[in-house]
């Protein structure tokens, strides 16, 4: 009786403390879902899915504090299967600890660079690059493309530095030895407010992957923004370039977008995309309606393809 006893006490005093340090949690996410009509040259279409370029997903995110200015941390995070998907993926298994000396994380998650093409200050969804495009033809898939620098999510160990004024960099290194690695800076004056980002990913056997982007919003409610990328593959110099012009009037903003592609599939394709779209928030609720028109146009000789195809994209995204 006495040996049981000594063993609920032990197994009582170990349970206790280890509960008491749980790391607190909160569940999050949303559901985006969207109407696409796909105009080609043969035909036009209809199709109801999931906004894959802000697919719907749930996460969960935790941490806790470890000793004074020391934390850790997870994120578990799924979406939703793209256009017309009925299945879960992975987006994020990741844990990190964080204090004075910056970041370490490890998991599935961000690499270093990820995000680098991104400075977009309009808050208009379904415009400019890494856009769902619906019923559109492979030959829009294939010329159009946003060449993250940051190289995705992937498995991976991560550092963060600490912010130093408005900069912040990253460098990860992920499975099959992939090294990508951001800088980001992130600056508010007033009622302005600008951001910019670089990343690279290097890839054994491959030249790797650089691109940049910047973006302003003025206290007008005007933005500006561009993105350009580059990677050599197959022997191609493959490059993009990307700008948006773009109007916030309080919960609504407007902008429009022009997209320039080379060499994504053959020496001398080309891929233009021309788009203009509207979003409205409705913040009570957390949730936005929008809706957006792009033209694509992709040419290449090798192939023999000429393509005009446009995409109207209304949709809606709610957050939980």
């Amino acid at each position: 009786m006495h040996k049981k006893a000594l063993t609920v006490a032990i197994a009582g005093a170990l349970a206790a403390p280890m509960a008491a340090q749980a790391v607190d949690f909160t569940i999050s996410g949303h559901v985006n879902r969207a109407l696409f009509v796909t105009d080609t040259d043969s035909s036009t279409s209809a199709m109801e899915a999931d906004n894959s370029s802000s697919g719907s997903r749930i996460r969960v995110v935790g941490s806790g504090e470890l000793m004074d200015g020391t934390s850790a941390g997870l994120k578990l995070e799924y979406s939703a299967g793209g256009n017309g998907g009925s299945t879960m993926g992975l987006r994020y298994a990741d844990l990190h600890y964080a204090g004075g000396f910056g970041k370490v994380s490890i998991g599935h998650g961000d690499e270093g660079g990820e995000g680098s093409v991104y400075s977009d200050k309009s808050g208009v969804l379904g415009i400019g690059h890494g856009q769902a495009t619906g019923n559109a033809s492979a030959a829009v898939t294939s010329y159009y493309g946003s060449l993250d620098g940051g190289g995705g999510r992937n498995n991976r160990i991560r550092y963060d530095t600490p912010a130093i004024g408005p900069v912040s960099a990253a460098i990860s290194v992920g499975n099959g030895d992939e090294v990508s690695a951001g800088l980001n800076v992130s600056q508010g004056f007033g009622d302005t407010a600008f951001q910019a980002k670089v990343g690279t990913t290097q890839s054994p056997g491959d030249n790797g992957t650089v691109s940049a982007s910047a973006g302003i919003k003025m206290p007008s409610g005007l933005t500006v923004s561009g993105a350009w990328g580059t990677q050599e593959n197959g022997g191609r110099d493959q490059s993009f370039f990307q700008s948006t012009l773009g109007f916030v009037m309080g919960d609504t903003s407007v902008a429009a977008s022009w997209y320039s592609s080379s060499d994504f599939v053959n020496d001398g394709s080309e891929g233009t995309v021309l788009g203009i779209g509207a979003n409205h928030n409705l913040p009570k609720v957390g949730a936005n309606v929008y809706a957006a028109v792009q033209n694509y146009a992709s040419e290449d000789a090798v192939a023999g393809i000429d393509t005009d195809e446009t995409v109207l994209m209304i949709g809606t995204r709610i957050k939980f």
